[in-house]
């Protein structure tokens, strides 16, 4: 067994941190011999769910004061037990309530299920204890190789002779209680071993850690990265840091492999956390567009698109594509079209976008796809080119390009009292389980562009409107064909 000693950081805590109301544990399982495993079980408690007094009646500084009991269960059976005090540091009111307060424990297991409960008490108000709870397995088949990464909120050099902090192999490595990083952590700090194997000897004396960032079981954008390590009586302690300032919000998973010089892997293991990131950048977006499905399914290679159907297009032309295929674009992708329209973009990166684009549609046959869809983008130019304007770019041929040609299209040019329009009538729309109608209409000269006034169409621009709009007398309406498929009020 090894204690943590209480690790109370005066810092100030972060916002956006998922806590519980009382606070957080975990536990992460490392191998302490080939039949035991090593439990190292963090918590952190919220700083609000204590009651405070004055340090010393002549100043304003108040501290803390609760028992910690431990208790280690293996299935139902308690099997260890421990308990201590903790004083929080003297603090001004305002910095007590934003204490960092972590503390651990280290404990070596036997293979099996657990179940690991903190109860801490207070002196000053014992009816108000709490109790943080976190079941884990130990299973030494799985430590054969590396362990699942722990996730921490900082690590550095520890001063020399520090013992009584969570120090290893002569580092501070602070934990991630709740694994979830916020919009105030721009890097990604883990910890994790690896664990020598017969046969490693003949790969090599050369090893790397690979660290990947998974959405699911696909990797996500362009967050891998590799870290040596050095194995030392047959265990090699790694920490690492990746960038994810870009990182979106969402659910990801940190997915680890040890390899060696040949790139054969001898182990995986992994982690899933949270992020929220109110304002990621848009080329992180656009990279995982493309990472996300330019993998080859049978390999790790990528493909390249410079032996593609994307290859011959200019600048010019990339451009005037993602404009082409903004309609049919998820609003992920509608992100990355945007950046990636903007004068400067690298073409190459247009191109492999492009590629992405199709092929994630298409996998079988990208430039197929490519093919069928300008064939749609010529109909709508052929049809909608008005004003200066090229078909795709009007509103018109948004909609075609979007949901297809309508089931009906009713085009009343000279109907009295009205502007010139057009109904558009979908009997079915793509993904959706119903119809929808569009409303357009000329609102200038025989050489101005037709615009959307009004839909019915789930996500499309409903105007109630609409009649001001299209009328050029309120009250001679009655006859309308629009009011036909726009009855509503």
């Amino acid at each position: 067994m090894r204690r943590f000693w209480s690790w109370l950081l005066p810092a100030m805590m972060a916002g956006g941190s998922a806590w519980a109301q009382q606070g957080n544990i975990n536990v992460s399982v490392f191998r302490e011999s080939a039949t035991r495993g090593r439990a190292d079980i963090s918590w952190q408690i919220e700083p609000s769910a204590l009651h405070y007094q004055r340090v010393n009646t002549g100043d304003s500084l108040i501290a803390a004061s609760y028992e910690t009991e431990l208790r280690i269960y293996k299935d139902t059976v308690l099997v260890k037990t421990d308990r201590w005090l903790t004083r929080t540091p003297p603090a001004l009111p305002r910095q007590a309530a934003r204490l960092n307060l972590t503390d651990g424990y280290s404990q070596a297991v036997p293979p099996g299920s657990y179940r690991v409960e903190i109860q801490c008490t207070e002196p000053l108000s014992p009816q108000t204890g709490f109790t943080l709870r976190r079941e884990f397995e130990v299973d030494t088949t799985r430590l054969q190789a590396i362990a699942t990464p722990q996730l921490l909120d900082t690590f550095y050099t520890a001063s020399a002779g520090t013992q009584n902090v969570f120090v290893r192999n002569g580092s501070m490595a602070l934990p991630l209680v709740a694994d979830f990083l916020g919009d105030e952590k721009p890097l990604l700090h883990f910890y994790t071993e690896a664990y020598e194997r017969a046969g490693m000897h003949k790969a090599g004396k050369s090893f790397r850690i690979e660290s990947t960032l998974l959405r699911g079981d696909a990797p996500f954008g362009r967050f891998s990265q590799t870290d040596t390590c050095t194995f030392r009586g047959g265990v090699a302690q790694v920490f690492a840091t990746m960038p994810i300032a870009k990182l979106p919000s969402g659910n990801f998973v940190l997915q680890l492999r040890l390899l060696d010089e040949q790139g054969k892997a001898w182990g995986m293991s992994r982690r899933a956390f949270q992020r929220s990131n109110a304002n990621p950048e848009a080329d992180t977006i656009v990279g995982a567009a493309l990472d996300s499905i330019l993998r080859d399914e049978n390999a790790a290679e990528y493909v390249d698109v410079t032996k593609t159907f994307v290859q011959p297009y200019k600048p010019a032309q990339l451009r005037a594509i993602l404009r082409m295929i903004q309609p049919i674009a998820t609003p992920e992708e509608g992100i990355a079209i945007r950046t990636l329209s903007q004068q400067g973009a690298d073409a190459a990166y247009i191109r492999t976008f492009i590629y992405a684009f199709f092929r994630s549609r298409n996998p079988k046959d990208p430039e197929g796809g490519w093919k069928t869809y300008s064939d749609k983008v010529r109909t709508v130019n052929r049809l909608f080119n008005l004003g200066g304007r090229t078909g795709y770019e009007t509103e018109r041929g948004r909609v075609y390009l979007q949901y297809g040609p309508p089931t009906e299209r009713i085009q009343m040019n000279q109907e009295a009292g009205s502007r010139p329009y057009e109904i558009w009538r979908y009997d079915t729309l793509p993904r959706e389980e119903k119809g929808g109608n569009f409303l357009f209409f000329q609102p200038g000269g025989p050489l101005e562009d037709f615009l959307l006034l009004h839909s019915t169409a789930p996500g499309e621009p409903r105007n109630r409107s609409w009649r001001v709009g299209l009328y050029l007398q309120q009250g001679s309406n009655e006859r309308s064909r629009a009011e036909s498929f726009f009855p509503e009020r």
